[in-house]
């Protein structure tokens, strides 16, 4: 058989061929570094060898799709959203699309009057995946490109694909482990309408204990961190703990606390939500409620292939599970 009539190498191929899966492949061939520089390495020699040509674009010429997947979230500030964001791109790059992504300009905008949506519109993309919080409500959007919403509070009102977090949830799995320590006076520091608070109160209540809170509306956290700070020292009736609705403010104070001479968490125990990189790196380790990122992103694009795959099935809803990573600070 001359070169002209073979038939063109595949991924499958050179994933046999390397002794891989597919999925390893794909990633190897991005030049992942999630895949070891020697696989990397034999199965890109294979690849030359074989011929291999990506062709994902040819595939969407003729299925007359973009391959495009838009990204909307607000500003990368956090380590969580920074995280999260990383492994959609890895994901979707795995899966053969093309994600693009828009950062919102003004976080307080809801994320369907971003000028970003026209932009995503004219671009064809195929699918787009919101990152988001709080959803008020739907809008014509989600009808016109299928729309998955990743990281939302669950609302059983919602009728489109959303891949939630219940913060409520998250917050019982922190207090519940203080309780269990045998701590009675549990402060909660956040904004107090926020979901996470409420799963606190919820879950400090059960235990049958009154609830001390400081209420974090400010709009930086040296002046939130200044309010808790200020609370301690108003208060004759001191907490043994303290649950945090974000780690790195969580951190800031533990830092303050330790250098007025306190002791964490031997004067005062410390939780934190959310995914915190230097969780392990701080003078006293942080223990933290956690967003199961990596299982985010990978289930965000199963649920992608599965809308695109029948535009018409029932919307897809699903709550992943946060875990409590205990530390040295509770």
């Amino acid at each position: 058989m001359s070169r002209k009539d073979r038939k063109p190498a595949t991924l499958k191929d050179i994933a046999a061929e390397a002794g891989v899966s597919v999925n390893t492949a794909s990633l190897a061939l991005r030049e992942s570094p999630r895949i070891s520089g020697e696989t990397r390495k034999r199965v890109h020699r294979i690849a030359r060898r074989m011929q291999y040509v990506p062709n994902s674009a040819a595939r969407n010429l003729a299925r007359k799709r973009s391959g495009l997947i838009g990204i909307y979230t607000r500003a990368l500030y956090d380590a969580v959203r920074t995280r999260l964001i990383n492994r959609l791109f890895a994901e979707l790059h795995t899966a053969e699309y093309r994600p693009i992504l828009g950062l919102a300009e003004n976080a307080n905008d809801p994320w369907y009057a971003s000028p970003w949506m026209r932009t995503f519109q004219e671009l064809k993309v195929e699918a787009l995946v919101v990152v988001v919080e709080g959803v008020d409500r739907l809008h014509r959007w989600p009808a016109r490109v299928p729309t998955v919403l990743v990281g939302c509070q669950p609302m059983e009102s919602l009728q489109c694909d959303y891949l939630g977090l219940d913060r409520r949830e998250g917050a019982k799995l922190g207090v519940a482990h203080l309780v269990a320590r045998g701590h009675k006076k549990i402060l909660v520091a956040c904004a107090e309408k926020a979901d996470f608070a409420q799963g606190c109160f919820e879950q400090i209540a059960a235990a049958g204990l009154q609830a001390m809170s400081v209420n974090l509306t400010q709009p930086s956290d040296e002046k939130r961190l200044h309010a808790v700070l200020d609370f301690l020292a108003g208060t004759t009736e001191k907490p043994t703990a303290a649950i945090f609705g974000d780690s790195p403010l969580a951190a800031q104070f533990m830092h303050r606390m330790e250098e007025l001479g306190y002791r964490v968490p031997g004067d005062i125990a410390v939780v934190g939500y959310d995914y915190f990189p230097w969780a392990d790196m701080l003078k006293t380790s942080l223990t933290t409620v956690e967003q199961p990122i990596a299982e985010m992103a990978s289930e965000a694009v199963k649920m992608i292939r599965a809308r695109l795959a029948d535009l018409n099935c029932p919307p897809m809803r699903m709550v992943l599970p946060h875990r409590l990573v205990v530390r040295e600070s509770a």
